[in-house]
């Protein structure tokens, strides 16, 4: 008897997600002149998003570990901010998010590959001092380091247009660095200091550039016996 079994894909895919971010913001307001902390708030939000990912997929080891480095890149509109009574606010707005990283971990049967996530991210923030009728705003770049686990799915129905299509979830969390706006306009006399983390739930599909892997026959095989001489 023989079974057959399906190779993991590997080489490059393209794909796209859908963002769902939960951000946190930690602000801190000192005065300039001594450093002394005047104000400390904490603050979420949580906003949606998109963007899409290229990675490479191979088996390392060649058995049924898959490895794959990757790079995603989301924009999103997630302003996370303290609103204080009249209208005046201050706070941060994510604008993009990249991640450039690792996702490892086994391809079980039926096309399902679940694995752990690691990297590193970039985020590109506005710091927002609004203290009516004067406001400031200035553009933060700031790094992070990024864990999560996913999973990746091979329906069947996806699978008849010559290259592999997987359907993924994933959950991510993000430590980002502080990121400083001093004496702005709007408060001259202070400094500020925010400091975010965002927890993401990405959903999406891949594409594989290469054509799908033929199957290979695993199990014994039986060979006819030649008739005795």
């Amino acid at each position: 008897m023989r079974t057959e079994i399906q190779v993991a894909s590997s080489g490059l895919y393209l794909g796209g997600e859908l963002v769902k971010n939960w951000g946190w913001v930690r602000s801190t307001e000192r005065l300039a002149a001594t450093d002394m902390v005047t104000n400390q708030f904490s603050d979420r939000a949580d906003p949606v998003g998109g963007g899409f990912l290229i990675g490479y997929r191979f088996a390392p080891w060649a058995n049924n570990v898959i490895v794959s480095p990757f790079a995603s890149f989301d924009f999103i509109d997630a302003p996370v901010n303290h609103t204080f009574a009249g209208g005046s606010y201050l706070g941060t707005t994510a604008k993009f998010m990249g991640t450039f990283g690792v996702k490892a971990g086994p391809q079980l049967g039926a096309g399902v590959w679940l694995y752990g996530i690691a990297g590193v991210s970039v985020l590109n923030e506005t710091l927002n001092i609004n203290f009516i009728p004067v406001s400031s705003s200035q553009s933060a770049w700031v790094a992070g380091g990024t864990l999560g686990v996913g999973g990746a799915w091979q329906p069947a129905f996806l699978q008849g247009y010559g290259h592999p299509v997987s359907l993924f979830a994933e959950y991510q969390h993000t430590w980002w660095g502080d990121a400083n706006f001093n004496t702005p306009t709007a408060s001259p006399f202070f400094n500020y200091n925010f400091r975010r983390d965002d927890d993401v739930l990405k959903v999406g599909f891949t594409v594989d550039l290469s054509p799908a892997a033929a199957p290979v026959a695993t199990g014994p095989r039986y060979v006819k016996a030649l008739p005795a001489k």
